[in-house]
Formats: structure tokens, sequence, C-alpha cells
């Protein structure tokens, strides 16, 4: 983008000790078939401990006009560092992705002009966990079939994962920035703050962004953790609105029950897994489950 311009479209990427993974969001970036005189990528480092800056900053040198890096160091906060990101944007349009995921060629071009095509304030895409390992393990064939329900939050839960996601600048200066208070949730929070506003949320399933499926238990359990947490947060910052989320040790019995009766819209491909497959999937979403419940706890009273 040269000097003075203004771009069509802001991508802000939040990152934290993940240097590989931005460095694979990047690439797909720079190689956009899209003039990059018309975006701009702004690359927000969250408190990184690692050579997540030293990424960034090579990246930021090779490609000067089009990439731009900040701290944001107040809070460690994704929302945070989105918020960093808005606010040092030039664009009307700002889109957000990960910095572990990756884009087509034609994410920019095609979901600007779908974006247009709908007269849309605010659109998701659909993401798709891949295995980065040609000898895929168990855990990560767990979470590459578990996929983000992207279609299922947008058309249910009135909300869409951040990380896929195209918004109007002017969203954020009506209805406020995300809340840099969670540690998770803070995606549900604001699309159904939106919502309560009246404002109207789009998704194309045609546009894909891919993400890496974790791996190892370790993983997964403390994400489980997390969002456990961020739903324990809610619950204590919007009681109104997320009170009901903190469900009684026998509702929360209850849906481990009901379990075997979702797994099969919980997981891509469940008739073709083995026995063996189907009861330790059965076991990890039972386990996660577990440590989800214990991280709203853990919140709830800390």
């Amino acid at each position: 983008m040269s000097q003075g311009s203004h771009p069509k479209i802001s991508v802000i990427v939040p990152v934290y000790n993940a240097p590989e993974g931005l460095s694979e969001t990047l690439k797909s970036l720079v190689d956009q078939d899209f003039s990059h005189r018309d975006y701009e990528v702004i690359v927000v480092d969250n408190r990184s401990t690692d050579s997540t800056w030293i990424t960034a900053s090579a990246f930021q040198k090779k490609y000067p006009d089009l990439i731009k890096i900040f701290k944001e160091e107040s809070i460690q906060s994704s929302y945070a560092a989105r918020n960093r990101g808005i606010r040092m944007a030039a664009a009307d349009v700002l889109a957000f992705i990960d910095a572990d995921m990756t884009a087509g060629p034609d994410w920019l071009r095609n979901g600007l002009k779908d974006m247009e095509k709908k007269k849309s304030d605010y659109m998701f895409f659909r993401i798709e966990n891949f295995s980065k390992s040609d000898k895929e393990g168990l855990v990560s064939k767990y979470t590459r079939l578990k996929e983000f329900p992207q279609e299922e939050y947008v058309k249910v839960h009135k909300f869409g994962t951040v990380g896929s996601l195209f918004i109007r600048r002017e969203i954020f200066e009506r209805f406020g920035y995300f809340d840099s208070r969670l540690i998770s949730g803070g995606d549900r929070e604001f699309g159904n703050r939106l919502y309560e506003a009246g404002i109207g949320i789009d998704f194309n399933r045609n546009i894909i962004l891919r993400h890496p499926a974790r791996s190892t238990f370790k993983s997964i359990v403390k994400k489980a953790f997390r969002v456990g947490r961020g739903i324990g947060q809610l619950q204590k910052l919007y009681p109104d609105r997320y009170g009901s989320m903190v469900k009684s040790p026998v509702e929360q019995g209850k849906k481990f029950f009901i379990l075997p009766a979702r797994i099969k819209h919980i997981f891509r491909q469940w008739e073709e897994l083995s026995v063996w497959e189907k009861a330790s999937f059965y076991c990890l979403a039972l386990t996660t489950k577990t440590v989800g419940y214990a991280g709203q706890l853990w919140e709830k009273f800390r």
C-alpha cells in the first residue's frame, strides 16, 4: 500500500507466542490476489515471550508498505490485541484472522464482493480444521473432525468466531469494541450485543479459512479450561444475559448422558470411524466438558 493511500480493508492479526503460526498466516495474506495498494495487514503482538516479534518484524521489513506491527502490553487478552488493531487500522472495513490460520488467495476479493452484494455490515466465514502431520494421531483427528460449528454459531447462537470476520468500522464506533476483560467468550458477548441492538449477521459458507488441528491432549484440555473460564466470566460480568450458562452439577451430569445423542452432530464423518475411535472421541468429549465445567467453577468462585 502506497503512503497516503486509503485501503479498502484492514486485516488485523492478534498474536501471542506463535511465530510459526504467524508466519503461515502472513504468507497467506501477502499472497492475496488483491492489490497491495488496497489493503493493509496489522499484526498486534500481545506480550509474546518468544521469537514472535522477530517473525513479525521480518515480514514487515520485507513488505513495509503492506504490513504494520504493534504491541499491546496493557493486558493479556486477544480481545485487547484486536482492539488495538482496530484503533490502528485505516480502512472502513476490518477483517480479523488469528495467527495460526490461513486464508485462500481469494479471501479478501471474494469476501468484500459478497459483503457489498449483501450490503452486509458484519460477515463470518467457514473455518476448517486440518491436520499438519501425515501420520495423524488420535487427538489431531478428534479436533480435525470436530470442526468449528460456525454456521450453527451464527444461525442459532447469534455470534461467530472472530478469527474469520469482516466488519465495518462504524459498528465498533456505534456499539463499542470487544470486551478485553474476557479470556474467552468475547466473540459470543460481542455478537450477542449486536444481535440485541438489531444488527444483522451474515455467513458465507463458500469461503473457508483453515485452522491447524490441536494435536496434544494437553492442548485440548488447556483450551477447554480457558473456554470454561470465559463462560464463568460472562456469567459474572453479564448475569442478566448469561446467568443460566453455568449449570449445576446435576444439570451438567444430564448433559453428559445426552452427549451420545449429539455425538453425530458434533463430529463430521462419525459413521466412518472405528469402534475404538468412537469410544475414544466420546471419552475425550466427556473429559473436555468436565474440564470446562471446572474452569467455570474456578472463575466463578475465585
